[in-house]
C-alpha cells in the first residue's frame, strides 16, 4: 500500500507516523504550508518518511503508479485538484478501529462544543472517561481529574495522540471534541450549531459539509436548526435538540419551564419519540439544575443530554452529573472577589 499524507501541520506527521507502522506501508509527505524545520525533515527521512516538495510532484507520482495503488490522505478543508481517498478524520477513524474497544462520543460544531464536553465529563466522570477537549487530554485516576496534556488542538490526529497518552490507564468511555466533522469512531456524535457557516478550503466548500462527517457516527445528536437546514435527510439516525420546539420538524430534546440563576438554573427537559441506541423509544420528562445562566448553556445542556440518553445514561445519572457541573474555566464561569461577583465570559 502506498500513501501520501497531505499537510504536517495540521496533524498530517502524526498520523504519518502511524501508517508507518503498518507493514509494506510506503508512506510520503506533503508538507503543503512549508512549516516543518528542515532538520525534523531530514530526521524522518532517515526513518524512510518521504517528502514530496510540491502539488505538482502528485501528478508526477500518480503516473508513476497505478492510480488505484495510492491512497491520497488530506484535511477536509484543504483544496487539492486529486481526489482524496481519506481526510483526516476518516484516516484516524481507519487507523484506530480496531485498537479503540470502548463507546466513543465525538463533539463537533461551530460553538458550545469544549462546554458540552465538560459537562459529558461530569456525566461520565465514574465511567473513567478519556477526555480531549481544546483545554487538553485527562484521565480520571482514583476518582480524581489527571491531566495528560494541555495546549492541545483539535484536529482529528489528536484523537490518536489522546489514545496513546492514556495507554496504561483505565478507560471507559471517549469523550472527544474534534473540529470540522468526525472520524466515523463515535457511537454517537454530537453536533452543537451551525452559528457561523464559514468558508473552508480556499472557499471552495463550507463548514457545514466538513461537519457532515459527524453523521458517519452510529447515532448523532444534532441542534435541530442545523438540522433542519442542512441534515434533515439522516432522519433515521438523529435525535435532535433545541430551545423551543420547531413546529415542522418535532424536536426530540427541548426545556421548558426555565428559571434562570447565576449559580444553578432550573427547568424541565422534555423528551419526545427519542430514539436510543438500544433500539428504545422515549416520551417523559424530568426536571434538572445545573449551572445554566443563559440561553445558550441551555442548548448545550441539551446536546449533553441528548448523547447521553442515546448511549443509554440513566436519567438520575445525567441529574447528578449537570448538577455537579460548574461551569469551564475560560469560557464562562463566576468568581467572587471581595464580595464581588465577576462573570467570566470568553470564547475564543
Amino acid at each position: 500500500m502506498k500513501v501520501l499524507v497531505v499537510d504536517m501541520t495540521h496533524g498530517g506527521l502524526l498520523i504519518s507516523s502511524e501508517f508507518m507502522k503498518i507493514p509494506e506501508t510506503e508512506v510520503l509527505a506533503l508538507d503543503i504550508y512549508k512549516t516543518l524545520d528542515p532538520l525534523i525533515i531530514e530526521e524522518l527521512k532517515n526513518k524512510g518518511l518521504n517528502f514530496l516538495e510540491s502539488l505538482d510532484e502528485i501528478e508526477q507520482y500518480k503516473n508513476q503508479t497505478a492510480e488505484s495503488d495510492l491512497m491520497i490522505v488530506a484535511p477536509v478543508h484543504c483544496k487539492l485538484d486529486h481526489n482524496i481517498t481519506l481526510t483526516h478524520h476518516e484516516a484516524v477513524g481507519y487507523l484506530l478501529n480496531d485498537r479503540i474497544d470502548v463507546p466513543v462520543i465525538e463533539v463537533t460544531g461551530v460553538k458550545g462544543k469544549t462546554s458540552i464536553v465538560w459537562m459529558l465529563k461530569e456525566i461520565f466522570k465514574d465511567s473513567n472517561p478519556l477526555v480531549l477537549s481544546s483545554l487538553g487530554v485527562e484521565v480520571v485516576e482514583n476518582g480524581e481529574w489527571k491531566v495528560l496534556k494541555r495546549n492541545i488542538s483539535i484536529t482529528p490526529a489528536s484523537i490518536i495522540e489522546a489514545w496513546k497518552l492514556a495507554d496504561g490507564y483505565e478507560k471507559g468511555i471517549c469523550i472527544f471534541e474534534t473540529s470540522l466533522g468526525g472520524t466515523g469512531l463515535a457511537d454517537v456524535g454530537i453536533l452543537t450549531n451551525l452559528a457561523e457557516d464559514y468558508p473552508i478550503a480556499s472557499n471552495s466548500r463550507t463548514a457545514s459539509e466538513a461537519k457532515r462527517q459527524i453523521f458517519k457516527s452510529k447515532v448523532v445528536a444534532c441542534e435541530i436548526e442545523s438540522y433542519t437546514s442542512k441534515y434533515s435527510e439522516f432522519s433515521d439516525k438523529t435525535n435532535t435538540f433545541g430551545n423551543t420546539r420547531n413546529t415542522k420538524n418535532s424536536t426530540n430534546l427541548t426545556a421548558s419551564q426555565i428559571q434562570y440563576g447565576l449559580d444553578k438554573t432550573n427547568f424541565q427537559i422534555d423528551i419526545v419519540d427519542f430514539k436510543t441506541s438500544s433500539n428504545h423509544i422515549l416520551n417523559e420528562s424530568f426536571e434538572v439544575t445545573t449551572f445554566a445562566p443563559a440561553p445558550i448553556h441551555i442548548t448545550n445542556i441539551l446536546g449533553a443530554v441528548c448523547a447521553s440518553l442515546t448511549i443509554g445514561v440513566s436519567i438520575e445519572k445525567i441529574k447528578e452529573g449537570l448538577n455537579n457541573f460548574k461551569g469551564v474555566k475560560g469560557r464562562t464561569s463566576i468568581n467572587e472577589q471581595n464580595g464581588i461577583r465577576i462573570i467570566e465570559e470568553i470564547n475564543p
